[in-house]
This record gives structure tokens, C-alpha cells and sequence, in this order.
């Protein structure tokens, strides 16, 4: 039960992505501001974004389980955000009405998902050299 308890933050981000993937495309473009036009482009910040979340989330949840385990946690973490991503593109395909896969989601996925593993490595050797430097 414990480790259950260690997902419950990757758990509802995950649930939010359900939710917002599996939203009726025309309701989604409905929303607009008059006074800021939204770019084209927004869609993949918003995957992008929503996958960087998901996998730090995912790491947070595997230190507690895997400790000292970095290539372990990053390897699962990656892998389950990957994943879970392409299994939205497959229930928008198929399942979700008003809405459709594209390959370039997953591409905006894959990228948040890698930005993620890139800045915890290098915040963790910024930090490591910080450290010994008191």
C-alpha cells in the first residue's frame, strides 16, 4: 500500500491528461482570448509540458522505492510517460470522439519526457559541484 501511496501524484497527472486527451476537439478550440491569439503551435507546449510533468512525477514516485537506483528510475520513469503517451494517441484514435492521433503529439511527448531526464541530470551535477565546493 505504501508504494501505491508514493504514485498518487503521477497517478492524478495522469488522470489530467485522460481527461484533457480525451475532451471533444471542438470544445478545445472554442477556447480563445480576444485579446491574445493563441498560436498554432500551442498544442504541442501543452504535450510537451504535460509529459515533462508526468515523468518528474514518475521520478519522485521511484526514489522512494528504487534508492540509489538513478539509471533504474530515469530507464522506468521514461518508459512509463512514453508509453502512456502513446496510448492516448491510440484512444484519441480510436476511442475518444472529436478527436485524432498525430505522430508530432508523440514527438511533443518524447521531447518533454527527454527535457525532464536533461535538466535532472544537470541540475544534479550543478548541484553535486556546489556541494563540493563547501
Amino acid at each position: 500500500m505504501q508504494k501505491l501511496k508514493n504514485f498518487r501524484y503521477s497517478i492524478s497527472w495522469a488522470i489530467v491528461i485522460l481527461i484533457l486527451s480525451g475532451i471533444n476537439g471542438k470544445y478545445i478550440r472554442k477556447i480563445h482570448f480576444q485579446w491574445f491569439p493563441i498560436p498554432k503551435f500551442t498544442d504541442k507546449v501543452v504535450h510537451f509540458s504535460m509529459y515533462f510533468i508526468f515523468t518528474a512525477l514518475l521520478i519522485l514516485s521511484l526514489i522512494e522505492i528504487y534508492p540509489n537506483k538513478k539509471f533504474k528510475i530515469l530507464f522506468i520513469s521514461s518508459i512509463i510517460a512514453f508509453c502512456y503517451g502513446v496510448l492516448m494517441e491510440v484512444l484519441q484514435k480510436f476511442l475518444f470522439i472529436g478527436r485524432s492521433a498525430e505522430v508530432l503529439d508523440v514527438v511533443a511527448n518524447t521531447t518533454g519526457i527527454i527535457a525532464c531526464l536533461v535538466i535532472i541530470e544537470i541540475y544534479k551535477q550543478r548541484k553535486s559541484r556546489f556541494l563540493e565546493k563547501l
